[in-house]
């Protein structure tokens, strides 16, 4: 209630205070929102379990799966992925279990010349005995910068790679940061 003495002019005090005290209450909630936006990592690492072997690996984003059958060392066998997108990059693993009898050495070197060969490999800058790095180019077209290592356990093999557009041809090693990378790779773990 206003007070008599008053009048219109408390009233429009009144009005003030409270636009003004709305407006900087919008002002903080907007504030409060863009921080929390911009605090929010753009790789948001978590542990994810595998179905098709006992691993457990880390993964930048929340992957999708999808399995499918493919010719591996002279063996049709079930493969499982899991992948997600994030940094510009497409993060996965696939992993194929060798039958009894069959050599997981020999799947796994036909898998990195199958690898080679899909991305179209066109300078390998990088190649270990368990990983590589490459330029590549995507089936679609465009150029793609690649990391990737396997991984053999028993009769499981473990392939982990790392995909980035490279539209701009630059550097390998600008675009597979050892920070986007290695916490993928060294992420992996057997599950007892």
């Amino acid at each position: 209630m206003t007070p008599r003495w008053l009048g219109n002019r408390a009233v429009t005090l009144c009005n003030r205070w409270d636009v003004a005290r709305l407006t900087s209450l919008g002002l903080c909630s907007a504030l409060v929102c863009a921080s929390l936006v911009a605090c929010q990592p753009a790789l948001n690492w978590r542990d994810v379990q595998m179905t098709a072997a006992p691993v457990v690996s880390l993964f930048p984003c929340k992957p999708e799966a999808s399995s499918r059958r493919v010719m591996l060392g002279g063996n049709e066998i079930d493969m499982q992925t899991l992948s997600c997108n994030a940094q510009d990059a497409l993060f996965a693993i696939a992993i194929a279990q060798v039958p009894a009898g069959a050599s997981p050495v020999v799947a796994t070197e036909h898998w990195r010349r199958t690898t080679l060969a899909h991305v179209q490999a066109t300078d390998v800058i990088q190649n270990t005995p368990n990983g590589l790095t490459t330029r590549g180019v995507r089936p679609g077209g465009g150029s793609l910068a690649v990391a990737v290592q396997w991984v053999n356990r028993g009769p499981f093999i473990v392939q982990l790679a790392v995909y980035a557009d490279n539209p701009k041809a630059r550097p390998v090693g600008e675009l597979l940061k050892p920070e986007i990378h290695e916490p993928f790779f060294g992420g992996l773990r057997w599950a007892p």
